[in-house]
């Protein structure tokens, strides 16, 4: 099966993603325009497509890989640039720039210079790649080990194994701050793909998942760091204790509105003003 059927069959399912789980925990009421009411966003953050447009270029680097080879450092520049213009172009909804990235051309330029960092500083070292963009589903239990009607659905950016045999789950992300080692565990989107790993029979039920968190800092002279973390049985049983609460307030149409950092790139602004 291609990962595209594969992708479309993980739809067809009564299912939910770590993207709406941590939608609806960041913020009911945009969970409620954006998944229910399926609002057509107002505006667009450049963070969207241009960290859509890196992912794309790291995926050609492993894929390349996969096949015995490196993939040319102009390869990865031209479809990230390529792919964040189309991207641009194709909406009809105003983008909203950022101070490192101020218009199309200083983006292209800042996400040239950060897959340069990259394609220096990447070093699998005895890790071999597993699959790449891997689609994933597995039933969600609630925390007391009950079956739900509900699969989690998730696609793993990276899936390594080392030169012992271990599974390392690997998550590709670009932001402008550090992270922290503790924001890192306390990551639900790799607790996700741990579970994903674990219910869905790809690694033991009860075992540690090795992750990984590979971040590219979008600064004037970009940095290319890398997180290390565990999850483990007691990491995912909390995780679908968090899934089966935010399932129940959905179901509850419980959409009560956030106020944080996340507002000020949020594509119903309006709406909620006007809620």
């Amino acid at each position: 099966m291609t990962r595209n059927a594969a992708l479309a069959e993980l739809q067809n399912s009564l299912h939910v993603s770590h993207g709406q789980v941590f939608s609806y925990l960041a913020c009911g009421l945009k969970y409620r325009f954006q998944y229910v009411e399926r609002r057509p966003p107002e505006r667009l953050s450049i963070s969207l497509p241009f960290g859509k447009a890196i992912h794309a270029s790291l995926e050609r680097y492993y894929l390349s890989l996969q096949q015995g080879i490196t993939e040319p450092l102009d390869i990865l520049e031209d479809l990230f640039a390529e792919q964040l213009a189309g991207e641009i172009q194709a909406t009809d909804v105003p983008v909203i720039f950022k101070k490192e990235t101020q218009d199309l051309g200083s983006a292209i330029t800042m996400g040239r210079n950060m897959l340069k960092v990259f394609h220096e500083e990447v070093d699998l070292g005895d890790a071999e790649v597993v699959a790449v963009e891997l689609p994933l589903s597995a039933t969600l239990y609630s925390g007391e080990a009950r079956a739900t009607e509900y699969q989690l659905v998730g696609v793993i950016d990276l899936l390594l194994r080392d030169g012992q045999g271990n599974l390392i789950v690997t998550d590709h992300k670009t932001a402008a701050q550090q992270k922290s080692q503790s924001a890192v565990d306390d990551d639900l989107q790799l607790t996700a793909y741990s579970y994903l790993l674990t219910a869905g029979g790809h690694a033991p039920a009860l075992s540690n998942t090795r992750c990984r968190m590979d971040v590219l800092r979008k600064l004037k002279t970009p940095k290319f760091e890398r997180y290390d973390t565990i999850r483990t049985a007691r990491d995912r049983r909390r995780f679908a204790k968090i899934a089966e609460g935010a399932l129940a307030g959905i179901d509850a149409r419980i959409f009560v509105p956030t106020r944080g950092w996340l507002c000020s790139d949020c594509a119903h602004r309006r709406a909620c003003e006007a809620w």
